[in-house]
């Protein structure tokens, strides 16, 4: 059986140039006055080799921030013996060429493959349980078969948008399979969920850098007043907010939707990729931050209350010699 696989590739943005604005695509069981609030721009379209297989990329560029590349491609035979390894080699190729034609070339950067299915089938449960071991192998492209609990936890979580479609939800990939080929909707879902996490990366990177430099300064022993350092910490306190109220914002859109299909694949997206516990991850080091510069503005404040203090006392010690002096010149 050949079958579609939709391989995200998921990089900062860096300088890349963004084309024209996208317009966002409605989730499949959603009212009408629901929209997404995130800025995606087209980024451009390539066709690349990838170890003998075509492959179609189109790229896309998230609220200016995150690099993100859809790409498409026909695996032949998906459930024989050499489908991961093929599928491994297809997408590590795609990832490789990325990477070197990108305009920021990064050590960070997230990979999601999706298995889309589109047939007609009265029973897709069914069609899954048959295939379970074949399907669990090919979302997490595993080297050996998994046995029944690796099985059992990849094809775990769930949501049907009707009898004939079914939507699997793993951290690392994903099975659609819809009667109708109704799953770009679906793939946006994910596409978000990646965006979030590479957000989430990025800010807890950056925080770790500047808490180093942080430290380092607490360390120096130097009673000096940095600008540097209070702007380091505006920064990281606006980047922190700004990715907060993105999220929430993002969240509330689709949440608030209640028991819709696309409330509930999100709910799924957000639990397997651990956005809640990235979320909590990066409040405690922004915590940490914060008492470093509580720290650090204490140790400030106690180093200008000794340099007022060192004035006062060579302005007395002034002072005295100045007195001590026209005392001896009125003796003689």
């Amino acid at each position: 059986m050949d079958l579609e696989i939709c391989h995200l590739f998921v990089l900062p943005a860096g300088s890349a140039p963004a084309g024209a604005p996208e317009p966002s695509l409605a989730p499949r069981d959603a009212p009408d006055f629901f929209e997404v609030d995130i800025d995606v721009r087209s980024a451009g379209e390539r066709v690349l080799d990838a170890d003998g297989t075509q492959v179609s990329v189109s790229c896309q560029i998230f609220d200016g921030q995150v690099w993100l590349a859809d790409c498409r491609y026909r695996l032949t035979d998906a459930f024989a013996a050499d489908a991961a390894f093929r599928k491994q080699a297809i997408e590590n190729a795609v990832d490789e060429q990325l990477l070197q034609a990108s305009s920021n070339p990064s050590d960070m950067w997230v990979r999601y493959s999706v298995v889309l299915i589109q047939t007609a089938l009265d029973d897709p449960d069914r069609f899954v349980d048959a295939n379970a071991p074949a399907l669990a192998r090919l979302v997490r492209t595993l080297p050996k078969p998994p046995d029944e609990v690796q099985v059992g936890e990849i094809l775990r979580a769930r949501a049907r948008f009707s009898q004939n479609d079914l939507t699997i939800v793993d951290w690392v990939g994903a099975v659609v399979l819809t009667e109708l080929g109704d799953d770009q909707s679906d793939v946006e879902l994910f596409k978000i969920g990646n965006y979030q996490l590479m957000r989430y990366r990025m800010l807890d990177r950056g925080i770790e850098h500047n808490l180093r430099d942080l430290r380092a300064e607490l360390a120096d022993p130097r009673p000096l007043w940095r600008p540097g350092r209070q702007r380091t910490i505006a920064t990281v306190v606006e980047q922190r907010l700004e990715l907060l109220l993105a999220f929430e914002k993002t969240a509330q859109s689709l949440m608030f939707i209640g028991n819709w299909y696309s409330a509930r694949v999100y709910s799924l997206i957000v639990r397997e990729l651990c956005l809640e516990d990235w979320r909590s991850t990066v409040s405690g080091k922004l915590e940490s931050l914060a008492a470093i510069d509580h720290t650090v503005r204490e140790s400030l404040t106690f180093s200008w209350r000794r340099v007022l203090d060192m004035i006062q006392l060579f302005g007395w010690a002034f002072l005295l010699v100045g007195y001590l002096v026209l005392f001896f010149l009125n003796v003689r």
